[in-house]
């Protein structure tokens, strides 16, 4: 998920290049995100380079029912300006777009005039990452009573527990 971006820097505003690329990997201590694919799509701006990035993955994560493994299959679209640091022709070089705002660090294109969408992947699949994975649609999950895991086996409990008071009061309500 690195480029190189040099030619792409010399040639015109509009010029454009396109990649594909599969099976990368982003880990650090906290993500695993594997199996990724997907299409990179470079276009030459005035100030820099605009990286359109559609990407998919997976990742391992803990099912927010039965607290089971669950995959997670993930796919985002990102765009982001990449500025670089060497002096080209028609340029500004440093850490500031043509606004004057800092630049994120990940989005520069480094001295060997490599960019890189390994970052910004990460970031959009932290974004779209649901927040309640689920091992798969019909997980039963687990007893919250004895805990026992209803997608293994019925549980011993007794089908009518107990109805606590504060509830019994719900069911006066109206509800439309």
């Amino acid at each position: 998920m690195q480029y190189n971006a040099a030619g792409l820097l010399k040639d015109s505003v509009g010029a454009r290049r396109s990649f594909a690329f599969e099976y990368e990997e982003i880990t650090t201590p906290d993500e695993n995100f594997r199996e990724i694919a997907g299409v990179v799509r470079l276009l030459r701006i005035d100030n820099g380079i605009l990286a359109q990035v559609e990407v998919r993955g997976r990742t391992q994560d803990q099912c927010s029912r039965c607290l089971g493994d669950a995959m997670v299959e993930i796919e985002a679209y990102l765009e982001e300006e990449y500025y670089p640091t060497n002096n080209f022709e028609g340029f500004t070089v440093g850490d500031e777009d043509n606004t004057g705002e800092f630049v994120d660090p990940a989005l520069l294109i480094d001295e060997d005039n490599i960019l890189s969408v390994r970052e910004p992947v990460r970031q959009a699949f932290l974004g779209v990452k649901p927040i309640a994975p689920l091992c798969r649609d019909d997980c039963k999950g687990i007893c919250p009573t004895c805990s026992t895991d209803l997608n293994e086996a019925p549980c011993e409990c007794s089908p009518q527990q107990e109805i606590p008071e504060w509830a019994k009061s719900l069911r006066s309500l109206e509800i439309n």
